[in-house]
Protein backbone atom coordinates (compact mmCIF):
# COMPACT_ATOMS: atom_id res chain seq x y z
CA UNK A 1 0.00 0.00 0.00
CA UNK A 2 1.50 3.34 -1.01
CA UNK A 3 1.81 6.33 1.30
CA UNK A 4 -1.10 8.23 -0.30
CA UNK A 5 -3.40 5.23 0.19
CA UNK A 6 -2.39 4.96 3.83
CA UNK A 7 -3.21 8.61 4.51
CA UNK A 8 -6.47 8.27 2.54
CA UNK A 9 -7.42 5.28 4.69
CA UNK A 10 -6.59 7.25 7.83
CA UNK A 11 -8.79 10.19 6.79
CA UNK A 12 -11.58 7.86 5.65
CA UNK A 13 -11.50 6.09 9.01
CA UNK A 14 -11.68 9.36 10.93
CA UNK A 15 -14.66 10.51 8.82
CA UNK A 16 -16.65 7.25 8.68
CA UNK A 17 -15.96 5.48 11.96
CA UNK A 18 -17.79 7.88 14.36
CA UNK A 19 -21.13 7.90 12.46
CA UNK A 20 -20.93 4.12 11.95
CA UNK A 21 -20.32 3.58 15.65
CA UNK A 22 -23.16 5.95 16.60
CA UNK A 23 -25.52 4.04 14.31
CA UNK A 24 -24.37 0.78 15.88
CA UNK A 25 -25.10 2.10 19.37
CA UNK A 26 -28.64 3.13 18.37
CA UNK A 27 -29.24 -0.29 16.83
CA UNK A 28 -28.08 -1.92 20.04
CA UNK A 29 -30.41 0.28 22.04
CA UNK A 30 -33.35 -0.50 19.74
CA UNK A 31 -32.75 -4.24 19.48
CA UNK A 32 -31.38 -5.24 22.83
CA UNK A 33 -33.01 -2.83 25.31
CA UNK A 34 -34.39 -4.09 28.70
CA UNK A 35 -37.81 -3.31 30.01
CA UNK A 36 -37.98 -1.02 32.97
CA UNK A 37 -40.67 1.00 34.71
CA UNK A 38 -41.05 4.62 33.69
CA UNK A 39 -39.95 6.88 36.55
CA UNK A 40 -43.29 8.76 36.71
CA UNK A 41 -45.46 5.62 37.31
CA UNK A 42 -45.11 5.61 41.09
CA UNK A 43 -46.24 9.24 41.21
CA UNK A 44 -49.32 8.42 39.12
CA UNK A 45 -50.20 5.47 41.40
CA UNK A 46 -49.95 7.65 44.50
CA UNK A 47 -52.12 10.28 42.86
CA UNK A 48 -54.82 7.75 41.91
CA UNK A 49 -54.83 5.86 45.22
CA UNK A 50 -54.64 8.74 47.64
CA UNK A 51 -56.53 11.54 45.88
CA UNK A 52 -58.59 10.50 42.87
CA UNK A 53 -60.04 7.27 44.31
CA UNK A 54 -61.62 8.97 47.37
CA UNK A 55 -63.09 11.65 45.09
CA UNK A 56 -64.62 8.97 42.84
CA UNK A 57 -66.13 7.06 45.73
CA UNK A 58 -67.76 10.22 46.97
CA UNK A 59 -69.22 11.03 43.58
CA UNK A 60 -69.33 8.03 41.27
CA UNK A 61 -70.87 10.07 38.45
CA UNK A 62 -67.71 12.18 38.14
CA UNK A 63 -64.94 10.87 35.84
CA UNK A 64 -62.14 12.01 38.07
CA UNK A 65 -59.76 9.43 36.61
CA UNK A 66 -59.87 11.12 33.20
CA UNK A 67 -57.26 13.60 34.42
CA UNK A 68 -54.73 10.79 34.07
CA UNK A 69 -54.13 11.07 30.35
CA UNK A 70 -51.43 8.59 29.51
CA UNK A 71 -51.57 5.94 26.83
CA UNK A 72 -49.17 3.80 28.80
CA UNK A 73 -51.33 3.65 31.96
CA UNK A 74 -54.87 2.23 32.39
CA UNK A 75 -57.12 2.37 35.51
CA UNK A 76 -59.83 -0.22 36.36
CA UNK A 77 -62.07 -0.31 39.41
CA UNK A 78 -63.78 -3.58 40.46
CA UNK A 79 -66.62 -4.13 42.96
CA UNK A 80 -67.31 -7.76 43.87
CA UNK A 81 -65.67 -8.80 40.63
CA UNK A 82 -67.64 -6.42 38.46
CA UNK A 83 -66.05 -3.53 36.60
CA UNK A 84 -67.25 -0.21 37.88
CA UNK A 85 -64.78 1.95 35.85
CA UNK A 86 -62.17 1.42 33.14
CA UNK A 87 -59.90 3.85 31.35
CA UNK A 88 -57.67 1.24 29.70
CA UNK A 89 -56.24 2.45 26.36
CA UNK A 90 -57.09 0.27 23.39
CA UNK A 91 -55.01 -2.91 23.30
CA UNK A 92 -53.25 -2.26 26.59
CA UNK A 93 -54.95 -5.07 28.50
CA UNK A 94 -54.04 -7.64 25.82
CA UNK A 95 -50.34 -6.82 25.82
CA UNK A 96 -47.97 -9.14 27.62
CA UNK A 97 -45.44 -6.44 28.39
CA UNK A 98 -47.48 -4.78 31.15
CA UNK A 99 -47.27 -4.42 34.92
CA UNK A 100 -50.38 -4.87 37.13
CA UNK A 101 -50.68 -2.92 40.35
CA UNK A 102 -53.62 -4.11 42.51
CA UNK A 103 -54.98 -2.25 45.54
CA UNK A 104 -57.85 -4.12 47.35
CA UNK A 105 -60.04 -2.06 49.68
CA UNK A 106 -63.46 -2.38 51.39
CA UNK A 107 -66.25 0.15 51.55
CA UNK A 108 -69.48 -0.51 53.47
CA UNK A 109 -68.69 -4.21 53.62
CA UNK A 110 -68.24 -4.45 49.86
CA UNK A 111 -64.97 -5.83 48.47
CA UNK A 112 -63.40 -3.46 45.95
CA UNK A 113 -60.19 -3.58 43.96
CA UNK A 114 -58.28 -0.87 42.13
CA UNK A 115 -56.07 -2.07 39.30
CA UNK A 116 -53.55 0.11 37.53
CA UNK A 117 -52.07 -1.35 34.34
CA UNK A 118 -48.76 0.04 33.14
CA UNK A 119 -47.11 -0.68 29.78
CA UNK A 120 -43.47 -1.52 30.23
CA UNK A 121 -41.46 0.67 27.86
CA UNK A 122 -38.11 -0.16 26.30
CA UNK A 123 -35.91 2.65 27.43
CA UNK A 124 -32.65 0.99 26.42
CA UNK A 125 -29.87 -0.71 28.25
CA UNK A 126 -28.88 1.12 31.36
CA UNK A 127 -25.67 3.03 30.77
CA UNK A 128 -25.76 2.41 27.01
CA UNK A 129 -25.10 6.09 26.02
CA UNK A 130 -21.96 6.17 28.13
CA UNK A 131 -20.86 2.75 26.87
CA UNK A 132 -21.57 3.83 23.29
CA UNK A 133 -19.51 7.00 23.67
CA UNK A 134 -16.67 5.02 25.22
CA UNK A 135 -16.87 2.42 22.43
CA UNK A 136 -16.81 5.08 19.70
CA UNK A 137 -13.94 6.97 21.31
CA UNK A 138 -11.95 3.80 21.94
CA UNK A 139 -12.44 2.46 18.44
CA UNK A 140 -11.47 5.72 16.75
CA UNK A 141 -8.45 6.13 19.04
CA UNK A 142 -7.33 2.54 18.39
CA UNK A 143 -7.73 2.98 14.63
CA UNK A 144 -5.82 6.27 14.65
CA UNK A 145 -3.05 4.79 16.79
CA UNK A 146 -2.62 1.72 14.57
CA UNK A 147 -2.61 3.76 11.35
CA UNK A 148 -0.25 6.37 12.82
CA UNK A 149 2.20 3.69 13.97
CA UNK A 150 1.93 1.93 10.60
CA UNK A 151 2.57 5.12 8.60
CA UNK A 152 5.35 6.40 10.88
CA UNK A 153 7.15 3.05 10.79
CA UNK A 154 6.89 2.96 7.01
CA UNK A 155 8.25 6.50 6.67
CA UNK A 156 10.97 5.90 9.26
CA UNK A 157 12.10 2.69 7.53
CA UNK A 158 12.29 4.44 4.14
CA UNK A 159 14.21 7.41 5.58
CA UNK A 160 16.70 5.11 7.34
CA UNK A 161 17.27 3.16 4.13
CA UNK A 162 17.92 6.39 2.23
CA UNK A 163 20.22 7.65 5.00
CA UNK A 164 22.25 4.46 4.91
CA UNK A 165 22.45 4.60 1.12
CA UNK A 166 23.72 8.19 1.17
CA UNK A 167 26.35 7.21 3.74
CA UNK A 168 27.47 4.31 1.53
CA UNK A 169 27.70 6.59 -1.51
CA UNK A 170 29.57 9.22 0.53
CA UNK A 171 32.08 6.58 1.61
CA UNK A 172 32.73 5.68 -2.04
CA UNK A 173 30.61 2.54 -2.35
CA UNK A 174 28.99 3.25 -5.72
CA UNK A 175 27.64 -0.30 -5.99
CA UNK A 176 25.21 0.08 -3.09
CA UNK A 177 21.70 -0.13 -4.53
CA UNK A 178 18.40 0.59 -2.82
CA UNK A 179 15.54 -1.82 -3.50
CA UNK A 180 12.25 0.07 -4.05
CA UNK A 181 9.30 -1.22 -2.02
CA UNK A 182 5.70 -0.56 -3.04
CA UNK A 183 4.59 2.19 -5.38
CA UNK A 184 4.55 5.36 -3.29
CA UNK A 185 6.52 8.59 -3.18
CA UNK A 186 9.39 6.90 -1.34
CA UNK A 187 9.55 4.22 -4.04
CA UNK A 188 9.82 6.97 -6.67
CA UNK A 189 12.48 8.69 -4.55
CA UNK A 190 14.36 5.38 -4.31
CA UNK A 191 14.32 4.98 -8.09
CA UNK A 192 15.57 8.55 -8.48
CA UNK A 193 18.31 7.85 -5.94
CA UNK A 194 19.42 4.74 -7.85
CA UNK A 195 19.44 6.74 -11.08
CA UNK A 196 21.56 9.41 -9.39
CA UNK A 197 23.90 6.70 -8.11
CA UNK A 198 24.28 5.25 -11.61
CA UNK A 199 25.00 8.68 -13.06
CA UNK A 200 27.45 9.45 -10.29
CA UNK A 201 29.15 6.10 -10.83
CA UNK A 202 29.44 6.82 -14.56
CA UNK A 203 30.77 10.31 -13.87
CA UNK A 204 33.32 8.96 -11.39
CA UNK A 205 34.48 6.39 -13.95
CA UNK A 206 34.57 9.12 -16.59
CA UNK A 207 36.70 11.36 -14.42
CA UNK A 208 39.03 8.45 -13.68
CA UNK A 209 39.43 7.85 -17.40
CA UNK A 210 39.94 11.59 -17.84
CA UNK A 211 42.78 11.69 -15.31
CA UNK A 212 44.35 8.53 -16.71
CA UNK A 213 44.11 9.90 -20.25
CA UNK A 214 45.63 13.24 -19.28
CA UNK A 215 48.42 11.50 -17.38
CA UNK A 216 49.19 9.20 -20.27
CA UNK A 217 48.97 11.77 -23.06
CA UNK A 218 51.03 14.36 -21.20
CA UNK A 219 53.58 11.83 -20.03
CA UNK A 220 54.41 10.61 -23.54
CA UNK A 221 55.81 13.88 -25.00
CA UNK A 222 57.39 14.75 -21.64
CA UNK A 223 59.23 11.42 -21.61
CA UNK A 224 60.51 12.03 -25.16
CA UNK A 225 61.61 15.59 -24.31
CA UNK A 226 63.40 14.31 -21.21
CA UNK A 227 65.03 11.45 -23.15
CA UNK A 228 66.40 13.63 -25.95
CA UNK A 229 67.49 16.31 -23.48
CA UNK A 230 69.44 13.66 -21.54
CA UNK A 231 70.95 12.42 -24.80
CA UNK A 232 72.20 15.91 -25.59
CA UNK A 233 73.58 16.39 -22.07
CA UNK A 234 75.27 13.00 -22.15
CA UNK A 235 77.09 13.92 -25.37
CA UNK A 236 75.23 11.54 -27.70
CA UNK A 237 74.60 14.42 -30.08
CA UNK A 238 78.24 14.49 -31.03
CA UNK A 239 77.73 15.98 -34.47
CA UNK A 240 75.92 19.16 -35.50
CA UNK A 241 73.48 17.04 -37.53
CA UNK A 242 72.53 14.88 -34.53
CA UNK A 243 72.25 17.91 -32.27
CA UNK A 244 69.95 19.63 -34.74
CA UNK A 245 67.86 16.46 -35.09
CA UNK A 246 67.54 15.98 -31.32
CA UNK A 247 66.66 19.62 -30.71
CA UNK A 248 64.08 19.60 -33.51
CA UNK A 249 62.45 16.55 -31.90
CA UNK A 250 62.46 18.31 -28.51
CA UNK A 251 60.86 21.37 -30.12
CA UNK A 252 58.26 19.24 -31.90
CA UNK A 253 57.32 17.42 -28.71
CA UNK A 254 57.26 20.70 -26.78
CA UNK A 255 54.84 22.09 -29.35
CA UNK A 256 52.71 18.91 -29.07
CA UNK A 257 52.73 19.24 -25.28
CA UNK A 258 51.65 22.86 -25.54
CA UNK A 259 48.81 21.93 -27.92
CA UNK A 260 47.56 19.29 -25.52
CA UNK A 261 47.64 21.65 -22.57
CA UNK A 262 45.68 24.25 -24.58
CA UNK A 263 43.16 21.56 -25.58
CA UNK A 264 42.83 20.51 -21.97
CA UNK A 265 42.25 24.07 -20.78
CA UNK A 266 39.65 24.63 -23.49
CA UNK A 267 37.90 21.38 -22.59
CA UNK A 268 37.77 22.31 -18.90
CA UNK A 269 36.44 25.78 -19.79
CA UNK A 270 33.68 24.18 -21.83
CA UNK A 271 32.86 21.69 -19.06
CA UNK A 272 32.57 24.48 -16.49
CA UNK A 273 30.60 26.75 -18.84
CA UNK A 274 33.07 29.67 -18.79
CA UNK A 275 32.53 30.29 -22.52
CA UNK A 276 28.90 31.36 -21.92
CA UNK A 277 30.08 34.87 -21.19
CA UNK A 278 30.82 35.36 -24.92
CA UNK A 279 27.37 34.71 -26.38
CA UNK A 280 26.18 37.11 -29.07
CA UNK A 281 23.55 37.27 -31.81
CA UNK A 282 24.93 35.87 -35.07
CA UNK A 283 23.31 35.75 -38.50
CA UNK A 284 23.13 31.99 -39.10
CA UNK A 285 22.89 32.24 -42.90
CA UNK A 286 26.02 34.42 -43.15
CA UNK A 287 27.87 32.17 -40.70
CA UNK A 288 27.40 28.99 -42.75
CA UNK A 289 27.94 30.73 -46.08
CA UNK A 290 31.36 31.90 -44.84
CA UNK A 291 32.12 28.45 -43.46
CA UNK A 292 31.17 26.80 -46.76
CA UNK A 293 33.33 29.23 -48.74
CA UNK A 294 36.39 28.45 -46.59
CA UNK A 295 35.99 24.67 -46.87
CA UNK A 296 35.30 24.78 -50.57
CA UNK A 297 38.67 26.48 -51.05
CA UNK A 298 40.37 24.12 -48.60
CA UNK A 299 38.92 21.13 -50.50
CA UNK A 300 40.73 22.22 -53.66
CA UNK A 301 44.04 22.28 -51.76
CA UNK A 302 43.57 19.05 -49.75
CA UNK A 303 42.00 17.15 -52.62
CA UNK A 304 38.45 16.60 -51.47
CA UNK A 305 35.12 17.84 -52.81
CA UNK A 306 32.99 20.03 -50.62
CA UNK A 307 29.26 20.43 -51.27
CA UNK A 308 26.92 22.77 -49.44
CA UNK A 309 23.17 23.27 -49.55
CA UNK A 310 21.89 26.11 -47.41
CA UNK A 311 18.17 26.71 -46.99
CA UNK A 312 18.11 29.43 -44.33
CA UNK A 313 16.25 32.72 -44.07
CA UNK A 314 18.57 35.71 -44.60
CA UNK A 315 17.35 37.38 -41.39
CA UNK A 316 17.79 34.37 -39.09
CA UNK A 317 19.68 35.42 -35.94
CA UNK A 318 20.76 32.98 -33.21
CA UNK A 319 22.55 33.55 -29.90
CA UNK A 320 25.85 31.62 -29.67
CA UNK A 321 29.62 31.89 -29.25
CA UNK A 322 30.87 32.24 -32.81
CA UNK A 323 34.44 31.08 -32.13
CA UNK A 324 33.43 27.93 -30.25
CA UNK A 325 30.69 26.98 -32.70
CA UNK A 326 33.11 27.47 -35.61
CA UNK A 327 35.46 25.03 -33.88
CA UNK A 328 32.58 22.56 -33.53
CA UNK A 329 32.05 22.46 -37.28
CA UNK A 330 35.80 22.61 -37.96
CA UNK A 331 36.18 19.48 -35.84
CA UNK A 332 33.28 17.68 -37.53
CA UNK A 333 34.48 18.55 -41.04
CA UNK A 334 38.10 17.61 -40.28
CA UNK A 335 36.95 14.23 -38.94
CA UNK A 336 34.84 13.76 -42.06
CA UNK A 337 37.87 14.51 -44.24
CA UNK A 338 40.10 12.19 -42.20
CA UNK A 339 37.73 9.22 -42.37
CA UNK A 340 36.38 9.66 -45.90
CA UNK A 341 36.80 7.06 -48.62
CA UNK A 342 40.33 7.48 -50.00
CA UNK A 343 39.19 7.19 -53.62
CA UNK A 344 35.91 9.11 -53.30
CA UNK A 345 36.59 11.84 -50.77
CA UNK A 346 33.69 14.27 -50.46
CA UNK A 347 32.07 16.26 -47.65
CA UNK A 348 28.51 17.61 -47.57
CA UNK A 349 27.16 20.41 -45.40
CA UNK A 350 23.38 20.93 -45.44
CA UNK A 351 21.45 23.54 -43.46
CA UNK A 352 17.66 23.32 -43.41
CA UNK A 353 15.24 25.52 -41.51
CA UNK A 354 12.12 23.76 -40.24
CA UNK A 355 9.19 25.01 -38.18
CA UNK A 356 10.76 24.73 -34.71
CA UNK A 357 14.47 24.29 -35.40
CA UNK A 358 17.37 24.40 -37.83
CA UNK A 359 19.14 21.17 -38.80
CA UNK A 360 22.80 21.29 -39.78
CA UNK A 361 23.98 18.00 -41.32
CA UNK A 362 27.61 17.13 -42.12
CA UNK A 363 28.05 13.84 -43.95
CA UNK A 364 30.66 11.81 -45.77
CA UNK A 365 31.21 8.32 -47.13
CA UNK A 366 33.98 6.23 -45.66
CA UNK A 367 34.82 3.57 -43.07
CA UNK A 368 31.82 4.44 -40.92
CA UNK A 369 31.39 3.89 -37.20
CA UNK A 370 30.22 0.61 -35.66
CA UNK A 371 27.24 0.43 -33.30
CA UNK A 372 29.50 -0.25 -30.31
CA UNK A 373 31.73 2.73 -31.11
CA UNK A 374 28.75 5.05 -31.62
CA UNK A 375 27.94 4.70 -27.89
CA UNK A 376 31.45 5.83 -26.95
CA UNK A 377 32.33 8.29 -29.70
CA UNK A 378 31.54 11.38 -27.59
CA UNK A 379 33.44 10.12 -24.51
CA UNK A 380 36.58 12.08 -23.49
CA UNK A 381 39.82 10.34 -24.49
CA UNK A 382 38.00 7.75 -26.56
CA UNK A 383 39.76 7.14 -29.84
CA UNK A 384 38.69 4.36 -32.15
CA UNK A 385 41.17 1.69 -33.14
CA UNK A 386 41.71 3.25 -36.54
CA UNK A 387 42.35 6.71 -35.12
CA UNK A 388 44.75 5.88 -32.32
CA UNK A 389 47.62 8.28 -32.77
CA UNK A 390 49.38 10.92 -30.77
CA UNK A 391 47.95 13.98 -32.49
CA UNK A 392 45.46 14.75 -29.77
CA UNK A 393 43.78 13.81 -26.52
CA UNK A 394 40.70 12.34 -28.11
CA UNK A 395 38.75 15.30 -26.75
CA UNK A 396 37.49 16.55 -30.13
CA UNK A 397 34.02 15.02 -30.28
CA UNK A 398 33.62 15.28 -26.51
CA UNK A 399 34.24 19.03 -26.81
CA UNK A 400 31.82 19.18 -29.73
CA UNK A 401 29.09 17.57 -27.62
CA UNK A 402 29.84 19.87 -24.66
CA UNK A 403 29.59 23.03 -26.76
CA UNK A 404 26.46 21.88 -28.61
CA UNK A 405 24.55 20.78 -25.49
CA UNK A 406 25.64 23.77 -23.44
CA UNK A 407 24.07 26.01 -26.09
CA UNK A 408 20.84 24.07 -25.58
CA UNK A 409 21.27 22.35 -28.94
CA UNK A 410 21.36 18.64 -29.81
CA UNK A 411 23.73 16.47 -31.82
CA UNK A 412 22.88 13.14 -33.44
CA UNK A 413 25.00 10.52 -35.19
CA UNK A 414 24.00 8.19 -37.99
CA UNK A 415 26.56 5.82 -39.45
CA UNK A 416 26.68 2.65 -41.49
CA UNK A 417 30.06 0.83 -41.48
CA UNK A 418 31.50 1.11 -44.98
CA UNK A 419 28.76 3.61 -45.93
CA UNK A 420 27.38 7.01 -45.05
CA UNK A 421 28.20 8.80 -41.78
CA UNK A 422 26.32 11.94 -40.77
CA UNK A 423 26.44 14.25 -37.75
CA UNK A 424 23.31 16.39 -37.34
CA UNK A 425 23.21 19.46 -35.09
CA UNK A 426 19.69 20.65 -34.16
CA UNK A 427 19.34 24.32 -33.21
CA UNK A 428 15.97 25.20 -31.64
CA UNK A 429 14.55 28.54 -32.69
CA UNK A 430 12.35 29.17 -29.64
Amino acid sequence: MNLQAKFALLVLGVVLLPPLMVASVFLLQAGFGVEETAPYTSIVIQRVVYRLLPEYLENEDTDVFSVVKNKNIGIMLYENGETLYSSIPEGLAEESAVNYHEYPFETAGVQNKLVIIERRAKTGTRGMPKMGFALISGTVLLFLSIMAVFIIRSIDRSIKNLERATQEIASGNMDYELVPVGNDAFSSLTNSFNLMRDRLKEETARRSRFIMGVSHDLKTPLALIEGYADAVLDGHADTPEKLEKYLSIVKEKSFLLEQRIVQLIEFINMETGQWKFHLQKINLSDFFENLSRVYKEEGKILNYEFFSKLDLAPDLWVNFDEDLVRRVFDNLIQNAVLYSDEYNKWISLEAEQGGADVKIRISNKGKGISKDEQKLIFEPFYRGNSSRNEKGFGLGLSSVKSVVESHGWEIELESVPGGLTAFTVRIPLS
